[in-house]
């Protein structure tokens, strides 16, 4: 019997899905799994994605009993982190994240594949901790945050591994707004409801056209084999 890690509701057009491990919200290969089902399911209904943590934390990155179990385990789940990162890159209705706590390394890429990020203001950290950890930054991940972030923060949020504070995480552009922590839910899905009244049509041309170039080059950099795995190649060395 699966644990139910990942929960979604589909209401007035938004798919509200909820990661909650009872723990930190590691990405591992159960939570990822359920996560693609409930965008599967958001997309037959053609509806707008909001993804949401639990409280105190949104997503603590790749789950670390799964890389102690060797290279080939690593590789797989950190491609199918990278698929879901494009999964949710090129979906085509709008995706809100509801950042409730913490995000660092992967948990903070992911949030990089949202049209809209919202935080919960409190003494939370945002951001990637591979450098310091020991880790290089390449591929896939790097891309994509590339993208996102302001131009005067990549290197000092990539090469020096520094963290934000919700508020500081706007200016870098790891998110788009703070909410008060014990509003953080109901104002996301205020945002996530103004998003999905925008012409389906319309946004999904005009969403596909300017992620495309990121889009290709990050699909290329996994046909190649780079994928996700990229993220912990010092692991396999």
């Amino acid at each position: 019997m699966t644990d139910t890690l990942v929960s979604h509701t589909i209401e007035d057009g938004v798919a509200e899905i909820q990661m909650d491990d009872g723990r930190r919200n590691a990405l591992g290969p159960v939570l990822l799994g359920q996560l693609f089902e409930a965008i599967e399911a958001a997309e037959k209904e053609k509806a707008t994605i909001l993804i949401t943590g639990r409280p105190g934390t949104f997503c603590a990155g790749f789950d670390v009993e799964v890389i102690r179990q060797g290279p080939e385990k690593t590789r797989e789940m950190t491609s199918q982190g990278a698929e879901l990162w494009v999964r949710l890159l090129t979906f085509p209705r709008p995706v809100v994240m509801a950042c409730t706590g913490h995000a660092v390394a992967a948990g903070a890429v992911l949030l990089c594949t949202a049209d809209w990020r919202v935080a919960a203001t409190g003494d939370f950290k945002i951001g990637l901790s591979e450098v310091e950890l020991g880790l290089p930054l390449q591929g896939v991940p790097l891309e994509l945050v590339r993208a996102r972030l302001s131009k005067r923060h990549f290197e000092r949020a990539t090469v020096l591994a520094q963290l934000y504070d919700p508020d500081a995480a706007i200016d870098a552009g790891w998110v788009d707004q703070t909410i008060p922590e014990d509003e953080i839910i109901e104002g996301a899905r205020v945002v996530a409801q103004r998003y999905a009244a925008l012409p389906a049509t319309a946004f999904a041309r005009t969403k596909k056209q300017s992620r495309r170039i990121l889009a290709e080059t990050v699909r290329k950099m996994m046909e190649k084999g780079a994928k996700g795995s990229d993220v912990f190649s010092a692991l396999r060395t």
